[in-house]
């Protein structure tokens, strides 16, 4: 299905993003937390569909492990709270200087001298 039209839906602190088809199927993909910005979204919404499609046993992880799908939903939230840990910090280390930039060996602030004045 090629998406025709992308969909950005706010819900609490959730965004969902839906990937509307030419036959006006949805696909729709809830993020765990909110992107800074539109296409943040849909990249994140993106990367999660890929992930999923090529593992195509997790779908049905709790039946060859025997759990239940509450359990499967749980560990699935859990490697989500995991993924968007190392997002959070790959934005950090994105919005820093490039690392072309030199480190600064002394701080901007002026000194001051504290000694005593000699009369």
């Amino acid at each position: 299905m090629a998406a025709k039209d992308i969909r950005i839906l706010s819900e609490g602190d959730q965004q969902i993003v839906e990937f509307v088809g030419e036959d006006r199927e949805v696909v729709s993909v809830r993020l765990s937390r909110r992107a800074d910005n539109d296409d943040d979204a849909i990249r994140d919404a993106t990367s999660l569909l890929v992930r999923m499609s090529s593992a195509p046993q997790a779908a049905n992880d709790h039946d060859a492990k025997g759990g239940s799908p509450r359990e499967s939903l749980e560990a699935e939230q859990r490697r989500q709270a995991t993924s968007n840990e190392n997002a959070d910090l790959d934005k950090a280390l994105k919005d820093t200087f490039p690392a072309s930039d030199p480190v600064a060996a002394t701080s901007g602030a002026v000194g001051v001298d504290h000694r005593r004045p000699s009369n």
